[in-house]
């Protein structure tokens, strides 16, 4: 590895300095706390001693200088199954800002088990999401194929938010933090993109999308997401779907019945009769719930 330049001796040498220092080996991801997941939050450290028994490693070849003058590297422990990446960057008029954060880089378990995350973002990459919706690379779809696009928020189990990290790098150099809420749309985009290609147009697709933002209208349904077995999710939907409408989200949904717990059986008719009534209809429910079709109830 070449030299850095002069100017990024310093930094360089304080990226070192934090990684080799006690501090720095002695915070425990798991025991960070969100504060109210506002933008300004600030996440309180808790010291581990114990964590002190082995020292993190540098990790061979990871230190390295970007085009935007920043500094980063990677520190590896025996009892840590992601590295820690340490990122240093100068801040006019003459700030440095050190974050340090796991690496998230790495596939993440989710429904399907361990699972990587498109960057939607990229228009290289929703065009290649689109083509696995093509007749040569879906075998045996039909033109009646109907997508449902779940988790797309995304949803990232062992996430530090149940999702990607706020600092997440994508396509352009935009932060999770920014595209967080649009992301989905993104997905729905190209999901809805690869169902026009492949049928050249002649048929309007149909895709459902947990998550959705403004513009999510022209790709297809969206719903309320997961709910649950009571009176109050029943009340509540009504206004959720009314709200959706009026913002330009016209065909939506709630859970009939509710994803979550066993509805009782009045809960269950007065569910399927308010149903009947939203722009999108659907019975789900989670697979750990009891079966409810409407003639199981008498």
């Amino acid at each position: 590895m070449d030299p850095p330049p002069r100017r990024l001796a310093a930094p360089l040498l304080l990226l070192l300095l934090a990684a080799a220092s006690p501090a720095a080996r002695a915070w425990k991801k798991d025991e960070f706390r969100n504060c109210n997941q506002t933008p300004f939050c600030k996440r309180a450290r808790t010291r581990a001693p114990h964590s002190l028994e082995a020292p993190l490693s540098l990790a061979a070849g990871s230190l390295a200088v970007s085009p935007d003058g920043s500094i980063s590297a990677e520190l590896s422990h025996p009892s840590r199954p992601r590295p820690l990446v340490l990122r240093l960057s100068v801040l006019p008029p003459h700030a440095l800002r050190l974050q340090i954060d796991e690496d998230y880089s790495t596939a993440s378990p989710c429904w399907p088990g361990s699972s990587s995350y498109p960057d939607m973002l990229n228009p290289e990459i929703r065009e290649w999401w689109a083509d696995k919706f093509s007749y040569e690379n879906y075998k045996g779809s039909t033109p009646t194929l109907y997508i449902w696009n779940d988790m797309n928020e995304p949803s990232v189990f062992n996430g530090p938010e149940v999702t990607m990290p706020r600092d997440a790098m994508h396509y352009g150099d935009v932060e999770h933090r920014e595209l967080h809420n649009a992301y989905g749309y993104y997905f729905h985009m190209a999901t809805a993109d690869g169902l026009l290609k492949r049928d050249k147009g002649k048929h309007r697709p149909f895709v459902l999308s947990r998550a959705f933002f403004a513009g999510s209208q022209r790709y297809g349904a969206v719903w309320t997401g997961d709910n649950s077995a009571d009176w109050d999710h029943l009340k509540s939907s009504i206004p959720m779907v009314l709200i959706l409408g009026l913002t330009g989200l016209p065909f939506s949904g709630a859970d009939v019945g509710g994803f979550f717990g066993n509805p009782e059986p009045d809960l269950l008719v007065r569910w399927y009769q308010v149903g009947a009534f939203y722009p999108f209809f659907r019975g789900h429910a989670h697979h750990d719930t009891k079966r409810r079709e409407p003639w199981l109830f008498g």
